[in-house]
């Protein structure tokens, strides 16, 4: 009896990796409605982007930061991205790309079939304090869109807090004996609910040396 597979047909799980935008060099490759939207993200981010195409959509011109190339596409164009997104419509170049994309170890992203690439655009949104991104399991964008705000507000309650302690995490990290265990107790609902409460230099009190907590609060 064959196996079930209606599992893996539906639903892919991904790997988050956060990447620090203005070190990546994005090719991308098509000039439609697709492209432009990628395009835009990427450039949201603060990515360095190309784009590739025989020719423009109009909405390409409202984007300033980003080298618009016109002409069909060649090997040299993916060498020194480390991703490449596939926004065009010819089969046999898309299989040409995405071969050339495996061999050289590339992260790509099929903008027509994001199953056919080894990548795909996470929803993204941030607070003051916080990033974070989503995809859903079937690869449904609008239903990540949908859950995208609840999410937010949710996490808006948390914002300052982490502004709070990010900056306690900083100074602990100036004492090696006992740093880890300071950043464990900050990062709690428990002292969360102190902080909530005005005591976050008076709980530590209870733990640590009024020494090290002075100077972690001057």
């Amino acid at each position: 009896m064959s196996k079930d597979n209606r599992k893996d047909i539906h639903e892919l799980e991904f790997v988050f990796l956060s990447l620090i935008p203005k070190k990546i060099k994005v090719g991308i490759i098509g000039g439609g409605r697709a492209a432009a939207i990628k395009t835009a993200s990427f450039l949201e981010r603060g990515c360095n982007v190309e784009v590739l195409a025989k020719d423009f959509v109009d909405s390409f011109e409202n984007f300033n930061e980003v080298e618009l190339i016109v002409g069909s596409y060649q090997s040299d164009f993916i060498k020194d991205k480390h991703i490449i997104v596939i926004a065009i419509d010819d089969e046999k170049v898309v299989k040409e790309i995405i071969s050339q994309c495996e061999e050289q170890a590339k992260i790509f992203i099929n903008a027509g079939n994001y199953r056919h690439g080894n990548a795909a655009m996470s929803i993204q949104d941030s607070l003051g304090n916080i990033n974070f991104a989503l995809n859903t399991k079937g690869g449904n964008p609008k239903a990540s869109l949908m859950i995208k705000e609840e999410i937010k507000n949710n996490l808006k309650e948390y914002d300052e807090f982490i502004g709070f302690i990010n900056k306690l995490r900083s100074k602990a990290k100036e004492f090696n004996e006992y740093k880890q265990e300071i950043i464990s107790f900050i990062a709690t609902e428990d002292y969360k609910f102190m902080w909530e409460k005005r005591k976050e230099k008076e709980c530590l009190l209870l733990f640590f040396k009024e020494e090290l907590v002075h100077k972690l609060f001057n």
